[in-house]
């Protein structure tokens, strides 16, 4: 079926004249409903290390796919994707940004990432709901070590890679071809090699474009140093031709085939398509039969080797993460973004070749989406009466209030069209029957009404009439501060737990095309089809993360009290990576934050003006903000003797009567415990043994600290089949209970609890069918798990912790001795590991990295690497094995290194002055280790 959409038209006309502008749109766009094919869409993330080139790339993406009149440049601040004031000013990206383009009949939605460390948790948001993804390596760098990260978090989705900033002074395509062998453990197959201006002499200059063109040399310019040297363009190896451009011209592209080209050019490329076809059919048999059996000897000229041959090939392998194809070019000066565009379209999953990519959940059990090519969707329970998605970014916007981006995952939603929140259910019956207005159940299940739905171009809102599945877009809804309604009694915890509603991140909304009732009768098949059921369909959200630093905020005016935690719960809703406390003692917010920078901006919102472009909250005058500092915790040591199981149950002389009401009616024994090992890992492989005893895990509520609640799966069977409270309330109210005896924190400074465990006991467990009250469930837990945590434990059974972070020193061999002193005398830092910067990571097993690297090994044994950039093709190096013969004391080393979060601050002018300039430092956020005793008791908490 030939692909057809209204939109496209549409887009263009509104799009060329209007996206240009860096104002936010107040009146939207509007376009028609998309009709793209689901196998002609692509959901993609552009991730990479800080000043790589996203956005820059992102900006030539748009362009060459006529979806924008002018190329936007991030020193001008004009970017579609990088549009908030803080991101003009810092030419950073701090938040996510979509586009959707439309190009050669097909829809590519992009989502440019942010590259800095503090803004990790924005990628770990967007990597949820895209298909694949576009590596973008800094050709002068490599892979570095935010560009590990992100790749670590991008593991389950298929990827391209482009090597950015060819035209730069150090770039090296070989380093980048290295890395990613031995750093990211992947096979890089290369579609396009770089071309310098020597190796342009004989080309042909037929128009006067091309006689004005300084890239194509003429012999008598050989010589000319200051334009011999310059990246020209890019041979592509699957087309058979080289791609030349012209200086400050994005428009020009010269294009010679294999018989236009000069000898060298020739050469290389047949050395290069030799190359590729051996990479691809050691991995792909059909393509070696297909060669063998149609004869075809000459890889270059033959025209049965037709590059869709060559394409199937190389999606196949891509799809399966056997391969990652490999393009270059500049972004900046307009060079190689065609093939990037090409590979996009070409390479990368549609939403067909994904359907294992979401967790999707029902009834406790992981279900799997279905392409059904009769309606051209993706089924959800073997129906397509059932449309699902998930939403992963809030953000403020003027007049429209907040808008909410999702993804279509199974079916589609219409304007006017009302949807359930399964992720929300629970909470909002809760806060429905414990409210004044008593709202009774088939109200909160009526659900949430999508009134307007937009595409987004950056900053700018397109109305559409419809998403459907593949489709990402986002829906307007009031501002948080305009839904809620807060009486000035009401206390921190009320506020901060309260809820409108409203949309978050994270969250499942499903709908039907006959309303939300009509969704049950589609339901998998049972006597009796409830909301409670279908509050089970769920896409796993995103994991909340631990927040490393903090700072105080000081409200100067009583009055503006309630005011700034409406904000703060706004600001908490569009970035879940931000967290917020009361202490009472001192009558202050504690904001908590993964880095400097992310708090500095969160903080800057809060102050800056409430009206106008982009607009804060207001708080100038009112707000005494404190210093950075890095948040500590407490944790139980591990293995207590003193650990015992109690018994939850009350004394009508010594407890309130709510709760002894409450254990007359459910009693079980408990303890508490905590988990052995500080390592993320190394705690779920813990969590995992006590599933294999029976157990349940449950997070506490909004939990980012390794909190969790163990309970035996026979007391969740036993419930189910007794109590008219659902067993998800009961593990709720066990949450919310457990949440709060953590924030409370441990017995030295009170300070928040870490990888703190509550278990439930399976024997002795007493319930009674007629109890369903949550409030006074959660009251009494609270009291009396607490008196049995001040019964139990004291002082000498808390440590105190701190963030740690894992870094990567890379500098030159004759600095790493003074370098390490410095990190292990002062930094109080645990060095990992020195070896040479070429090496494949430590993370994996030996047996493993020996696996690994024997399939590297064979792969790069078909590698075509020309020893230099120009010059004669028929030189190659082994990546491998050539030793560069530079001076032993100028070989770069790295030093892998962990070290506290506080003796690392203002680390890098230090370092700087270590190695005379020749460093460079990347850290990312570990997580919490015991502090060092003498520390602990010199520091005020």
């Amino acid at each position: 079926m030939k692909a057809s959409y209204s939109s496209a038209q549409l887009l263009n006309r509104f799009l060329r004249p209007n996206i240009i502008t860096r104002t936010f749109h107040t009146t939207p766009l509007v376009c028609s409903e998309v009709l793209v094919p689901l196998k002609d869409k692509r959901n993609i993330g552009i991730i990479a290390h800080i000043d790589a080139g996203k956005t820059t790339t992102t900006e030539r993406l748009l362009y060459y796919t006529n979806n924008k009149k002018s190329i936007g440049n991030v020193d001008a601040g004009d970017t579609t994707t990088d549009f908030l004031k803080e991101e003009r000013a810092r030419g950073i990206t701090i938040q996510s940004a979509c586009i959707s383009i439309f190009t050669k009949n097909k829809l590519i939605n992009v989502i440019d990432t942010p590259g800095h460390i503090d803004f990790s948790y924005e990628v770990v948001k967007s990597l949820k709901v895209l298909d694949g993804a576009v590596l973008i390596l800094d050709s002068s760098m490599g892979v570095e070590a935010q560009t590990l990260t992100v790749f670590k978090q991008a593991h389950a989705l298929p990827k391209v890679c482009y090597i950015n900033k060819m035209d730069s002074m150090g770039s090296n395509f070989n380093k980048c071809i290295k890395d990613i062998m031995l750093k990211l453990e992947s096979k890089p197959l290369i579609l396009t090699y770089p071309i310098f201006s020597l190796d342009t002499v004989g080309l042909s200059k037929d128009t006067d474009e091309d006689k004005n063109n300084s890239y194509i040399l003429n012999e008598n310019e050989v010589n000319n140093l200051d334009i011999n040297d310059k990246f020209v363009g890019v041979l592509d190896v699957i087309n058979c031709c080289a791609s030349i451009y012209k200086p400050m011209d994005p428009n020009y592209l010269k294009v010679y085939s294999y018989d236009q080209m000069n000898p060298i050019l020739k050469k290389k490329l047949e050395l290069a398509r030799n190359s590729l076809i051996e990479s691809l059919t050691s991995f792909d048999s059909t393509l070696l039969d297909y060669i063998l059996d149609s004869e075809i000897e000459d890889y270059v000229s033959d025209p049965k080797l037709t590059v869709n041959v060559l394409n199937e090939s190389i999606r196949k392998l891509t799809i399966q993460k056997e391969i990652i194809p490999v393009v270059c070019g500049s972004s900046f000066q307009n060079i190689g973004v065609h093939n990037l565009i090409d590979s996009i379209l070409e390479y990368l999953p549609s939403p067909i070749d994904s359907v294992k990519v979401p967790e999707v959940e029902y009834q406790g059990k992981k279900v799997e989406l279905t392409y059904n090519p009769k309606s051209d969707n993706l089924d959800v329970l073997k129906t397509d009466k059932i449309s699902m998605a998930q939403v992963f970014k809030i953000v403020k916007y003027p007049i429209l209030g907040n808008l909410v981006y999702f993804r279509v995952y199974s079916g589609s939603f219409t304007n006017n069209s009302k949807v359930f929140n399964s992720s929300k259910y629970s909470h909002l019956l809760e806060t429905a029957s414990d409210s004044k207005n008593n709202l009774k159940l088939k109200n909160v299940a009526a659900g949430y009404q999508i009134k307007q739905l937009y595409l987004m171009q950056g900053n700018l809102p397109i109305k559409t009439k419809k998403l459907s599945v593949g489709d990402i877009g986002c829906v307007a809804e009031k501002a948080f501060v305009e839904q809620s309604q807060i009486s000035l009694e009401t206390n921190f915890d009320d506020l901060k737990n309260s809820s409108t509603g409203a949309l978050s991140t994270g969250d499942t909304i499903i709908s039907g095309p006959n309303g939300i009732p009509s969704i049950l009768k589609n339901l998998p098949r049972k006597e009796s089809k409830t909301y409670e059921d279908l509050s089970t369909l769920k896409i796993t959200p995103v994991k909340t993360i631990s927040h490393p630093y903090k700072l105080s905020i000081q409200v100067l005016k009583p009055n503006r009290f309630h005011s700034l935690i409406t904000a703060l719960l706004e600001i908490r809703r569009i970035d879940p990576s931000i967290d917020f406390q009361y202490d009472e003692l001192l009558n202050q917010i504690v904001l908590e934050g993964l880095g400097e920078l992310h708090l500095e901006i969160v903080v800057k919102r809060l102050l800056d003006s409430a009206s106008g472009e982009d607009p804060g909250y207001g708080f100038a005058n009112d707000l005494a903000v404190g210093d950075i500092s890095v948040s500590f915790m407490e944790k139980l040591k591990a293995n207590q003797q003193n650990i015992t199981w109690a018994r939850f149950e009350a004394q009508i002389e010594s407890h309130d009567s709510a709760v002894v009401e409450v254990t007359e009616k459910c009693k079980f024994d408990f303890r508490f415990d905590t988990f052995v090992s500080n390592e993320a890992n190394e705690i779920q492989e813990e969590i995992e043994a006590y599933k294999d005893e029976g157990y349940l895990a449950f997070t506490t509520v909004n939990d980012n600290d390794s909190n969790y609640v163990l309970v035996p799966k026979r007391i969740i069977d036993k419930w189910n089949e007794f109590n008219q409270m659902t067993s998800e309330k009961f593990i709720t109210c066990l949450r919310a209970s457990c949440l709060g005896i953590c924030t409370k924190g441990g017995f030295n400074h009170s300070l928040p609890l870490r990888s703190f465990v509550f278990i439930l006991g399976e024997e002795n467990f007493e319930l009674e069918t007629d109890f369903n009250d949550a409030s006074k469930m959660i009251n009494a837990m609270r009291i009396l798990f607490t008196e049995h945590l001040q019964n139990t434990l004291t002082k000498k059974d808390f440590e105190i912790q701190e963030p740690f972070v894992d870094a990567i020193l890379t500098t030159e061999e004759k600095y790493v001795s003074s370098v390490s002193h410095d990190l292990t005398t002062k930094r109080q830092a645990t060095i990992e590991s020195i070896g040479n910067e070429h090496e494949m990571n430590d993370f994996n097993s030996e047996t493993t990295k020996l696996e690994k690297m024997k399939a590297i090994e064979n792969f790069n044994s078909f590698l075509y690497i020309p020893k230099t950039q120009v010059g004669d093709p028929d030189v190659s190096i082994d990546l491998l094995k050539d030793i560069d013969s530079e001076d032993r004391s100028q070989v770069t080393k790295m030093i892998k290194f962990k070290a506290p979060i506080r003796k690392m601050t203002g680390y890098m002018p230090v370092l700087r002055k270590l190695t005379q300039g020749k460093c460079t430092l990347d850290v990312s956020f570990k997580g919490y280790n015991t502090i060092n005793p003498n520390d602990a008791n010199a520091i005020e908490f």
